[in-house]
């Protein structure tokens, strides 16, 4: 199936099912993955989409889509348990990409140190970013239960 004028996209469905479709999407734009890998590994590796600029996905996924595409704005977000990288492995993955990001939306945990600097080696063109805090999970002693 091909929507030769399709440029915005935005889907849950499992990602094997995703990824032959997106590899005709030539026309796609703007991009939202908002499903886990299930496998650990992003099956939208490789997949040229030679005018996409905006993407959000998560973690694992997130390299592969903005690798040898023209992406400028990412938001990364939680989209499973598979998706649950570390802010250092996301900027790595960043880092090696081809893309110049002008917009980011990241989010971090609390432990997370020094990540101002961290984001300027990845993307020291930015013109808009959100930091979020993840919430730290509560520990066992902290939880009450109410009757």
């Amino acid at each position: 199936v091909r929507f030769k004028k399709l440029q915005f996209f935005s889907s849950n469905c499992p990602l094997d099912v995703l990824a032959p479709f997106l590899s005709a999407a030539s026309a796609m734009r703007l991009l939202q993955i908002l499903v886990g890998c299930g496998s650990g590994q992003c099956h939208l590796k490789g997949r040229a989409l030679p005018l996409l600029t905006d993407v959000t996905t998560g973690n694992a996924c997130i390299t592969s889509v903005v690798d040898n595409n023209p992406v400028e704005r990412v938001a990364i977000v939680d989209v499973g348990i598979c998706d649950n990288l570390a802010f250092p492995f996301t900027i790595k993955s960043l880092l090696a990409s081809t893309s110049t990001i002008t917009t980011l939306h990241i989010d971090f945990d609390p432990d997370d140190r020094d990540i101002l600097r961290q984001l300027h080696e990845v993307a020291p063109e930015l013109t808009a970013l959100k930091l979020v805090e993840r919430q730290r999970p509560a520990s066992v002693g902290s939880l009450y239960i109410l009757t």
